[in-house]
């Protein structure tokens, strides 16, 4: 299968136009397992616990840590809530 337009910058055949095709990033990942969440569920996991709280939508924690958060900017704001949930 012929690379698509994000694989097109890669040169035919190389590893990464290879992997792409073949979805290796894919099975990478699943393989990773969730030992390497990906931002959704680690930005979860980190207003959660720091809510204290065992449930909650997304969009609610982030707003609400947004709107609590009153230093900075709204992308400064969320910055750190992304270097938070990563550390």
């Amino acid at each position: 299968m012929p690379a698509g337009a994000v694989g097109s910058v890669w040169a035919s055949g190389t590893w990464t136009d290879t992997c792409w095709e073949t979805l290796t990033w894919e099975d990478v990942s699943a393989t990773l397992g969730n030992s390497n969440p990906d931002m959704n569920t680690r930005l979860m996991v980190f207003l959660r616990d720091f809510y204290s709280v065992t449930e909650g939508d997304l969009t609610s924690l982030v707003y609400r840590y947004l709107r609590e958060e009153k230093t900075g900017e709204y992308t400064a704001r969320w910055k750190a809530m992304e270097e938070d949930a990563t550390a």
